[in-house]
């Protein structure tokens, strides 16, 4: 119980940051802006509004998700290799699988670089 407040406030962080996130987006592209507008008035237009409805809204799920994908939440990769890659990361660091190590290996990435 002791920690409660603090998830309540990293889940409400994290919802404000999503919003905040996705309305920077479609201020920079203010033509989806009105897709989405449309989308809302076409849909809702004289209903009273429920979550059946809003999961309808196609276009602004794609948006939410674009935006999640832009600027996700927790900034790392985790990927096991299954086949030989290379990795470079600003031309001054190599890191290479190759058939004399281990194919399965955990691979973590920062992806803000």
């Amino acid at each position: 119980m002791a920690q409660s407040s603090s998830l309540y406030l990293a889940g409400f962080e994290a919802t404000a940051i999503a919003i905040a996130y996705v309305l920077h987006d479609l201020g920079h592209h203010p033509e989806h802006q009105d897709t989405i507008y449309n989308e809302i008035q076409t849909q809702l237009s004289g209903k009273e509004l429920t979550m059946d409805l809003i999961n309808g809204l196609s276009f602004l799920d794609s948006v939410v998700i674009e935006s999640l994908r832009l600027h996700p939440f927790l900034p790392i990769i985790d990927r096991i290799t299954t086949r030989d890659y290379e990795v470079t990361v600003y031309t001054s660091f190599i890191y290479s699988v190759n058939e004399n190590q281990l194919k399965k290996i955990q691979f973590i990435a920062n992806v803000y670089f």
